[in-house]
């Protein structure tokens, strides 16, 4: 072997070790809580890292009941999913209309949108909390629901616009040639292709809007209308030394964000790389 393989040999070897490292890091800490739900306080202790000799499924059967993370989930679910929605459809022809339809003031338009976005959400709350009182949506699943598109609609309309931008013109003119009317070619032409960019927009909000906790944590009071975020806070408070429980709690919380990601995920990619979240 000469040099020059050697040297070679070294860096793959290297790039291999690295992704691996990366991996376990990632990967390590849904393990470790994903063990830890299963144990008792008493296994915990005697053996943080590794799993326990006996699996105590009852943990999950005490977050889920006595945690109310059933209540909780389902409260999450209709927020999160109803906000993704009127997300994704507001920002889906915000971000045609940008790309395709406006011949001028598109470019102006695009920037006073992602101007918005320098703007902590944080920065806003106060205001957003006094229209919220005067629209008496305070403690009510629509006062989510509206601050939740609020906040995402500049970042989905951005992807959606660069996405219709990287579309090649020859479909939409061949639909026109065909026949077909401005809406026809959005609706039939444009949409169906859009699957990356959808998927991108779905993952992205899902990921922010299911564990967002300030805004939920200042307006909801009722628990019946509580989401995941403060049934944790609460459960936490309650059972905080009782790490199998509280991890049983947690591993519930994560199983959508994974399923959301693995079902989305070829979309995902495709979007990533076909220019959805370009500049």
């Amino acid at each position: 072997m000469n040099f020059k393989n050697f040297k070679n040999l070294i860096i793959n070897l290297s790039k291999q070790g690295i992704l691996v490292f990366v991996t376990l890091a990632v990967l390590y800490p849904l393990f470790f809580v994903l063990i830890t739900s299963f144990k008792t306080n008493d296994e915990f202790y005697q053996n943080i890292w590794l799993p326990g000799k006996v699996f105590h499924f009852e943990n999950y059967i005490m977050a889920w009941i006595k945690g109310n993370l059933g209540l909780y989930t389902l409260n999450s679910i209709i927020v999160v999913t109803s906000s993704i929605f009127l997300i994704t459809l507001f920002s889906i022809f915000a971000g045609y209309s940008l790309a395709k339809l406006l011949k001028k003031g598109s470019s102006t338009i695009t920037t006073i949108i992602l101007s918005t976005m320098m703007i902590p959400n944080e920065a806003t709350i106060v205001l957003l909390f006094a229209l919220m009182v005067r629209l008496g949506t305070i403690n009510t699943r629509a006062n989510l629901i509206i601050v939740y598109v609020g906040w995402s609609l500049a970042l989905s309309t951005y992807i959606f616009k660069n996405f219709f931008l990287s579309l090649p013109k020859e479909l939409s003119e061949a639909a026109k040639i065909d026949g077909c009317n401005e809406f026809q070619v959005f609706t039939k032409i444009m949409i169906p292709n859009s699957k990356p960019a959808i998927a991108t927009v779905i993952i992205f909000n899902f990921i922010t809007l299911w564990g967002e906790f300030l805004w939920a944590l200042l307006t909801v009071s009722d628990k019946n209308i509580k989401t995941i975020p403060l049934g944790l806070f609460t459960f936490q408070n309650q059972y905080s030394t009782q790490w199998g429980p509280l991890s049983a709690s947690i591993s519930i919380t994560i199983i959508p964000l994974i399923l959301v990601f693995v079902y989305f995920q070829k979309y995902f990619i495709e979007g990533m790389t076909s220019g959805a979240i370009k500049g």
